[in-house]
């Protein structure tokens, strides 16, 4: 990977990648992703870095972010300049799974699992485990709403997240969203 600069940065970017093809033929400089969205970094502290075979800087703090154009999930190495898409709906169609309708907020549990929620009727939490195939870790039934904002508790026991829209349990009142707690088994933490 390499870093290059924004062409024109006080410009609408399609205007200016639009000249630049253009002008040169070719397209502009760098790479687009579709669609960003969550977005988590990840820092390991000194004496817990691994070191990545092959580059100079141990592996201090990765980036994951997600993009619901493409579907995907990527991870980006800040000091070896590496990047690379950790998850795409194949992952899950070769498990007998439905593709992700758009992946959306990510957070990196204690365990360091990607847990990605999804941004469509479907109301579904994802969980990538590192090396492993991705799974789809729950499902909230009822839809017409999307689930937001994973977190978990430092300790690694609780995942919370919300649906914007979930009815509110209150007669009456309208559809104000609901927080849920998962409680996460003690043979899946740190």
């Amino acid at each position: 990977m390499k870093w290059v600069d924004v062409q024109s940065p006080d410009q609408p970017q399609s205007q200016v990648r639009s000249r630049i093809e253009d002008s040169t033929g070719q397209g502009a400089p760098g790479t687009r992703f579709k669609g960003g969205e969550g977005i988590w970094i990840q820092y390991w502290p000194e004496g817990e870095q691994d070191t990545v075979s092959g580059f100079e800087h141990p592996l201090r703090a990765v980036v994951f972010f997600a993009c619901k154009g493409d579907n995907r999930v990527h991870a980006l190495d800040v000091d070896n300049d590496l990047i690379e898409v950790v998850f795409d709906n194949e992952q899950l169609i070769s498990a007998g799974e439905d593709k992700f309708d758009d992946v959306d907020n990510l957070v990196v549990s204690p365990m360091g699992d990607v847990v990605v929620a999804e941004d469509g009727d479907a109301m579904r939490l994802m969980v990538m485990v590192p090396n492993q195939p991705a799974k789809i870790l729950l499902r909230v039934p009822g839809g017409g709403s999307e689930l937001t904002g994973p977190a978990f508790t430092p300790d690694g026991s609780r995942l919370y997240f919300s649906s914007q829209r979930a009815p509110s349990g209150a007669t009456g009142i309208l559809s104000l969203g609901r927080t849920y707690e998962l409680t996460v088994p003690a043979a899946y933490r740190v």
